[in-house]
This record gives structure tokens, sequence and C-alpha cells, in this order.
């Protein structure tokens, strides 16, 4: 009977964790759109640099020429090559800086870190493994390697000390693991 309790108690724990790791993995896909307009805003910043950077090399060289040669001459190329890319540059920035501001790191998604570290120990953990790895506490741990297994991503096996161990096939060495491909 007490194992029986034990095993209600843990279905509910995963049912728990369930529906909190189903909130994680709508905030996980949105994590890939996150990282994309990561790469995009870095991408800017480097262009918004370079012409703050060019603006205000040739702010300086044309306005030299301008003070030291004279002539009105050198007041255009100050104007076009030097102060509205100087000008362009400190805006980007500016936008660049706000939109990474906004940005908020979403929190990780216990199944790709039990993955990840399943990989990592090339296919067994145990839940107290991924409860060190991680930020999880052996419960959720637990409860995440359970909802992989449900999901046929993993399987449970009992070693011969008694452990439970999860064995993930795609990241057993060959010897190990049949690949039945």
């Amino acid at each position: 009977m007490a194992s029986g309790d034990r095993s209600a108690e843990r279905e509910a724990q995963a049912e728990r964790l369930g529906t909190t790791i189903g909130r994680r993995v709508d905030t996980a896909m949105s994590s890939e759109r996150e990282q994309k307009e990561g790469k995009r805003l870095r991408k800017e910043r480097k262009q918004a640099e370079g012409a703050l950077t060019s603006g205000l090399i040739f702010s300086a060289l044309f306005g030299a020429l301008l003070v030291f040669q004279g002539g009105w001459f050198w007041g255009f190329p100050l104007v076009f090559l030097g102060v509205l890319p100087a000008v362009k540059g400190i805006m980007s920035l500016r936008r660049v800086g706000v939109s990474q501001r906004r940005q908020a790191p979403a929190p990780p998604d216990p199944q790709t870190e039990v993955l990840r570290i399943a990989r990592r120990h090339h296919g067994r953990v145990t839940p107290a493994l991924v409860a060190i790895d991680t930020a999880l506490s052996v419960a959720e741990a637990e409860g995440a390697l359970n909802l992989l297994v449900r999901d046929g991503h993993a399987a449970m096996t009992v070693a011969d000390d008694g452990r439970v161990e999860y064995e993930f096939r795609e990241f057993l060495p060959p010897a190990a693991g049949s690949r039945g491909r």
C-alpha cells in the first residue's frame, strides 16, 4: 500500500510539473524567435557603431580641412560624410540599446536541460544528477524525466544496485545502446 501511495504521489508531482513544463515549453518556443531577434540586434548594433565611427573620423578630417584650408568646399563633405552618418549611428545605437533592454532572457526549458545533461553523461542520468546540474529540485527533475519517458524519449531502468536511471538511447555510446536503424 505504501508503494501505491508513493506512485500516486509521483504521478501527481509529474502532473503538476507537466503543467509547469507546458508553460515553460511555450516560452522556450519563443526563445528561438528571441535568439533570431538578438542576432539581428547585434548586427544592427555593429552597423550603427561603424556608421558612428566613420562619421566621427570624416567629421574630424573634413573639419580640420575646413578650419586649416578654409573655403566652404570642405563643408559639404563634412556634413554629408561626417555629421550625418555620425548622427545616424547615434540614433541607431539608441534604438538598438532600447530594444536590447526590452528583450528579457527566457527561462530555460527543463526538458531541454535534461536532454543536454543526458547527452553530456552519455545517455544515463538520475534525478539527483539532473538536479545537481540544473536549478531544478530532485522532484522537478524526476517529473521532467518521467514526462520524457511518457513521451517516448527515454526509458526508465533499475540498476543492479536498485538505483533508478533514465536511459536516452540516442545518447548512449554505440556499444551500449542499440541503434535499431
